[in-house]
């Protein structure tokens, strides 16, 4: 079934000429998946609250369209059940999400750090990552030298096709 789970994601990379999904194109995919298991056709449904992501889940956040150049956004699998952090922050709630991913950007426990020399590339590593008040994702927080950035969030997971 992997091959069928991953055609929709391969059909999104028709439309931005780059030849492969970018985060954009996983956000948009995410974002657009029926959040009711009685509703899921493709394989995949969409998760809105952070809290109710578990491991292998797979989370995406866009910075900007497809028409401008650079980074669209970042896309990872969650390695673990998100832990909540201490402490409300303007009606808000942050989390500590340890995840696998390919980053540039050095996270909290990360990894790919060895030595104090930060390695860019696969690896695993935990992001804070904050929710409003209904539990939606929005803002992150790679790791210590970051500041806190506001982003369009979406949750995919993978299903079991409907039988029948």
């Amino acid at each position: 079934t992997a091959p069928d789970h991953l055609a929709p994601l391969l059909e999104l990379s028709t439309c931005n000429g780059d030849g492969r999904p970018l985060a954009y194109d996983f956000h948009d995919f995410f974002h657009g998946l029926p959040t009711a298991e009685s509703a899921r056709t493709n394989g995949w449904l969409q998760i809105t609250k952070l809290e109710d992501a578990t491991r292998g889940d797979i989370v995406a956040w866009k910075l900007h369209g497809s028409h401008q150049p650079g980074p669209t956004g970042h896309v990872f699998v969650v390695a673990e059940v998100p832990t909540p952090l201490t402490g409300e922050h303007d009606g808000n709630m942050r989390f500590a999400v340890k995840v696998y991913d390919s980053s540039s950007e050095e996270h909290f426990d990360d990894s790919r750090s060895d030595g104090g020399i930060f390695k860019d590339g696969v690896g695993s590593g935990t992001l804070h990552i904050e929710t409003d008040a209904s539990g939606v994702p929005f803002r992150y927080r790679f790791g210590e030298a970051t500041q806190y950035h506001t982003v369009p969030t979406a949750i995919g997971r993978i299903e079991p096709f409907p039988s029948g």
